[in-house]
């Protein structure tokens, strides 16, 4: 079974809405019409073989390092869950600590670097560096806690499983 996991910036009022919008049918014109609108916010794609919450709370300590803002364990990050997909329960979006976004975002490129490599080298069998997935996704981490504070929006976890 595959699992989705990505950070957005978003208006928290603004993704729910799209999310309950979006019908759970099979029309691929509809899918595609959630999924373009779904494009315009930044996004962080952490759907990668992950261990939940395992692997988060491996780059949450890592991020503590640079930083003891940061927790040891990613469940302290997460604030609210604003939407899921009742009755089913497998989707759901999360508010992030504001806390959390500012010291990401407050980080610089070679400390964004150190978690990067560090992170991925915990994972089996990977790519070059900048292929790996994981490290490209902890980038992408960045650049979004970077607009949610920068543009005063939240920072989202979104999950599918």
């Amino acid at each position: 079974m595959s699992m989705t996991v990505e950070f957005y910036s978003a208006d928290p009022t603004a993704l729910v809405a799209l999310f309950e919008a979006y019908p759970a049918t099979d029309d691929e014109d509809e899918d595609e019409a959630f999924f373009e609108k779904l494009k315009a916010y930044p996004v962080a794609d952490f759907s990668l073989r992950l261990y939940l919450p395992d692997d988060l709370d491996s780059l949450c300590q890592l991020l503590h390092k640079q930083d003891p803002l940061f927790p040891l364990v990613f469940g302290d990050v997460l604030l609210e869950q604003i939407w899921n997909d009742a009755p089913e329960m497998s989707e759901s979006l999360t508010l992030i600590s504001h806390q959390f976004a500012d010291a990401l975002a407050a980080l610089s490129e070679r400390q964004i670097e150190t978690v990067a490599r560090e992170w991925i080298a915990t994972f089996p069998d990977q790519e070059s560096l900048v292929q790996a997935p994981g490290y490209r996704a902890v980038y992408q981490l960045h650049e979004v806690a970077r607009d949610a504070v920068m543009r005063e929006q939240s920072l989202i976890f979104h999950f599918l499983g």
